[in-house]
């Protein structure tokens, strides 16, 4: 580990993606997920019991941008902090992967509550399909009840707009009395 100067924290050159551990301003990290008031709710809660925070917020070293750790981020704001404890890195770096959370909607079939949402969509003939769909970033959600699926295509909709329209489906889909759950990785 050496000290980096520019950063004011320590740099990891020999990991397999280098990385800079720093305290960094709280105003200058930039969260860009929602976030769960639930699951906020028991970050601030272990927080303010434990008066520890055990893992550092992963941030992109020149924008700022939280690649990991919003929840962390939005608990230590409520808590006053003013240094967040941080490993920085080059989000273009090829090694960094960035994975998404799931909603995952219950409580009904999808035939009723695609027609209930006023969006096109259109069906695809498994779930395989519907994950390329939205790795090619070709559709912004998905959705499955074990007899079929469908995806929303995003069209010419701006990152705005896209985050808009999967915040409108899931508002729809509380709206119908259905339950939605978050997921970091597709459960079966």
């Amino acid at each position: 580990m050496e000290e980096d100067q520019y950063h004011n924290g320590f740099r990891i050159n020999n990991s397999r993606v280098p990385i800079t551990l720093s305290l960094r301003p709280i105003q200058s990290l930039r969260p860009h997920e929602e976030i769960v008031s639930h699951e906020l709710g028991l970050i601030v809660h272990d927080l303010e019991r434990e008066n520890v925070l055990r893992h550092p917020l992963v941030a992109d070293r020149s924008t700022g941008v939280i690649l990991d750790g919003t929840h962390r981020l939005a608990a230590l704001k409520a808590l006053d902090c003013r240094l967040v404890p941080c490993a920085l890195v080059e989000y273009n770096n090829p090694r960094i992967l960035v994975e998404r959370w799931y909603r995952i909607i219950t409580g009904s079939d999808i035939e009723r509550f695609v027609k209930q949402t006023e969006n096109n969509t259109r069906e695809v003939k498994t779930d395989a399909e519907a994950e390329e769909c939205l790795a090619l970033r070709e559709c912004y959600a998905s959705i499955e009840d074990g007899r079929s699926c469908q995806v929303f295509p995003c069209g010419k909709m701006t990152p705005l707009e896209l985050i808009r329209s999967a915040y409108k489906l899931e508002q729809a889909a509380k709206e119908s009395g259905l339950r939605v759950k978050y997921a970091d990785a597709k459960r079966e």
